[in-house]
């Protein structure tokens, strides 16, 4: 059996369920989908162009190219190979790392899918509120998974984690929905002072995971933050950035992180420097004294929204 699923604006066909998707949301297939993802045997390096050598989240990670499409090495962890139009994904995973694999296939795969397909994707988070979408934006493990559950504690809404997509169109710039959890590295006990218990649970993997209801397929997109936790301050506060430093933070922030493939990276830097130049890019400052904190959330979400 194999689900459908509607995410990032485009659908995806899995041999198994993904996490981040209401139940609502699958259904079996009867017709094509933009991204297919089955699971198969281990499949050895393709020769050719590399096209990064970095590190994803914890992983480390290669990706080749030859005509044939991509292949991506996450170590002795996992491969996945796709093709050259990012049509299809199929996913081996070692044994005894099985309970990555669905959280593996949704963050750096997809997005090189995504990518092959000409759409743009941002490491960043995204929230929104009364129709209008902010990006929160900074290096892994730097805040921005926590400034978004912040903002979504304080009564904003999710509309992406980790991997976001963005295009402009007639309507100018858009954010598309994602998955509707919120991945954390910080304790459960941290994470309930600010989310219900029942929101709450532990993932396959070790993190904290807060179940998001997300109400909106694509949100148009008022303002990019680059996220500061401060942890000596007490106030929440936003300031600008000017042109060169705010296209310089969105460079760094391509999903696939060290991409090196010409076409691509040109495609992106074109993409960013639009958006630079049509939307407000803010820096905020998030006190972190005290870790996830309802008063900061509150603090947060009035800064947001207005």
């Amino acid at each position: 059996m194999k689900w459908r699923y509607v995410s990032h604006g485009v659908t995806i066909e899995s041999a198994c369920p993904l996490p981040g998707h209401r139940e609502t949301q699958l259904e079996p297939i009867r017709g094509g989908s933009d991204v297919s993802v089955s699971f198969g045997d281990r499949r050895s390096s393709t020769s050719g162009e590399q096209l990064i050598a970095s590190v994803d989240g914890e992983l480390p990670l290669r990706i080749g190219a030859s005509n044939g499409g991509f292949h991506m090495h996450f170590g002795e962890i996992a491969t996945a190979d796709l093709d050259t139009d990012g049509r299809t994904i199929d996913v081996w995973v070692a044994p005894e790392f099985e309970h990555v694999r669905p959280w593996l296939v949704m963050g750096a795969p997809l997005a090189m899918a995504l990518v092959a397909q000409h759409r743009t994707v941002l490491h960043a988070s995204a929230v929104f509120h009364q129709g209008a979408a902010t990006l929160l934006v900074a290096p892994s493990g730097r805040g921005k998974s926590s400034t978004a559950a912040l903002a979504c504690a304080g009564g904003m809404g999710l509309l992406a984690e980790d991997l976001v997509r963005v295009e402009r169109n007639a309507a100018g710039w858009q954010v598309y929905r994602g998955g509707g959890l919120l991945r954390l590295r910080r304790p459960l006990s941290e994470v309930e002072r600010i989310f219900p218990s029942e929101a709450v649970s532990l993932s396959s993997d070790g993190r904290a995971l807060v179940h998001v209801g997300i109400e909106a397929d694509t949100v148009p997109l008022r303002r990019v933050c680059f996220v500061a936790l401060d942890d000596a301050g007490c106030a929440v506060s936003m300031s600008p950035l000017d042109a060169g430093a705010a296209l310089r933070g969105l460079l760094g922030a391509h999903r696939i992180a060290g991409l090196c493939d010409v076409s691509m990276v040109g495609e992106f830097f074109e993409a960013m420097s639009d958006l630079v130049r049509d939307v407000e890019v803010l820096r905020v400052a998030v006190p972190w004294t005290n870790g996830l904190d309802a008063d900061v959330a509150r603090r947060l979400r009035d800064e947001l929204c207005r």
